[in-house]
């Protein structure tokens, strides 16, 4: 809402109702007003084909799930943790059974650099380091690159 800095702080059930209600009316017309805007430039661009054939339906959908919800088979929906459960142990047994690494947690990003950029690990020079720690990077978009260079046999 336009009225509130740091919504995510905010404590919404508290708001007084007149102030809710200015600042949902202010979002509204901003809304109202950028969609003007966007709508020309969209024109002018030769893209609001993409709104008027897609997102503007998909948009009134979405809606309609948001409201109403949508029906879940949580018989089928356990199946499926049940099969995903059993392929990420066995995965999980893979990868200890190739890392050069003793006892590997799966889910530390320091084991995963241990097992990566170490001279007792794979000793994959990193691709990037992280601005905090100044350690390897090991976001999903680096483990691409990574996978890329091992594909290309520059790696590995």
């Amino acid at each position: 809402m336009l009225t509130v800095t740091n919504g995510e702080k905010y404590d919404w059930g508290s708001m007084p109702l007149k102030e809710m209600a200015i600042g949902n009316a202010m979002d509204c017309d901003f809304t109202l007003r950028i969609w003007k805007i966007l709508k020309k430039d969209m024109k002018l661009r030769g893209v609001n084909h993409v709104y008027d054939s897609l997102l503007k339906d998909v948009v009134v959908m979405l809606a309609r799930m948001e409201f109403k919800g949508i029906q879940v088979d949580k018989d089928y929906l356990k199946v499926l943790d049940d099969r995903l459960s059993v392929e990420l142990s066995r995965l999980n047994g893979e990868l200890c059974d190739l890392s050069p690494v003793d006892d590997v947690n799966i889910n530390s990003n320091n084991d995963l650099q241990d097992i990566l950029f170490s001279e007792e690990g794979f000793g994959v020079y990193p691709v990037s380091f992280t601005k905090k720690t100044k350690k390897p990077s090991v976001t999903d978009t680096d483990l691409n690159l990574i996978l890329d260079e091992v594909d290309r046999g520059l790696i590995g």
